[in-house]
Parts: C-alpha cells; structure tokens; sequence
C-alpha cells in the first residue's frame, strides 16, 4: 500500500501508516523538516474508531487533517476521520455496508465546495463501490454505485476545472480491465 505525505500548511509532513503504531493498525504522524518524526494518533485495536488508514491525509481548510480507515468504525466497514495537528481523532463517520459505502481503500478530497469526496472498494446498490461525500460536520451521501461493469475504484478522486470529479476504476469496463 503506497501512503503518501501531506505538508501541512505549518511546513511539517503529516501522513498514516496502515498497520504498525503502538496498536499496529495504524497511525497518523508528523515528521518535521528536520527530520523528527512523532505519532499523533494510533489507531485502537478494537472500537469504533476505525483501523488501518490505507492512504494519505489532506489537509482541509480548517486546518484540520482528513482521512478514511478501510476498516473499523462502529459497523467495522471503516471510516471517515479527522485528527488535529495536535493528534485529537474524531470519527465523522462509519461506513454501513450494504446499500451503503463500505471499504475506503483511497484517501479524501476537498472540493470547492468544501465537502470531502472519495471512493469505497465495496459497498453500494450493487456491491461493487461507491462514490461517497462526506461534509465537515459528518454527513454522508453515496453519490454513485458502481455497478458490476465498472468496479473496484480502489484510487480517489480528482476535481476537474470544470468542477466534475474524476478517477478510475481496477476492474470491469468494456475491456474488463478497467
């Protein structure tokens, strides 16, 4: 699984780890640019506040970190997260699965709205992912399930300047492979 960092608008790198942390299922961090890295947040071995963070963070305007745990969560299909610089997690929300997201295996965007925007492995109408927003204060929407033709959106989401969102899928398509 390929993390990714995120500078964060006072210069340190802040990112996940998916397992490993004092817990080992997962961290958030702050590396500094002279290279002092601290845990902020490990992810607990059980409870609702999900567990292995499969990619990045972004840093939303308030300053704020976001990001998704592909499990865990109350219903244990993952989560929405937010931590602070500082390292306190709050749980935004938890993937139902069914008819609902499940799975989050790619990180969030902002998007011009304000509202974050991602994709979930699983879940959805048709079981095969979704689409999802999540605003800042925790409410969720499946914009789009992806049926069994085009699956597996396993990498997020990219805002277009025409202000559509974009982004791919693993599987499926008209040449089965995306």
């Amino acid at each position: 699984v390929g993390h990714t960092v995120t500078q964060g608008s006072d210069g340190n790198l802040y990112g996940t780890t998916g397992c490993c942390g004092t817990t080992e299922h997962g961290s958030v961090f702050k590396i500094t640019p002279g290279g002092v890295e601290t845990q902020l947040y490990a992810f607990p071995t059980t409870g609702s506040n999900g567990n292995e963070p499969y990619a990045g963070l972004v840093q939303g305007s308030d300053g704020n970190f976001y990001g998704t745990t592909y499990l865990g969560g109350a219903n244990g299909f993952g989560t929405v997260f937010r931590v602070t610089p500082a390292g306190t997690e709050t749980v935004l929300y938890s993937f139902a699965g069914g008819n609902d997201a499940a799975n989050p295996y790619s990180g969030l965007i902002q998007a011009s709205d304000g509202n974050f925007y991602g994709t979930t492995a699983g879940g959805g109408a048709h079981g095969y992912g979704t689409i999802f927003r999540v605003t800042p204060g925790g409410a969720q929407s499946v914009l789009y399930s992806f049926p069994s033709g085009g699956s597996s959106p396993y990498a997020g989401l990219t805002q277009g300047s025409d202000g559509n969102f974009y982004g791919t899928t693993l599987c499926c398509g008209s040449s089965e492979h995306g």
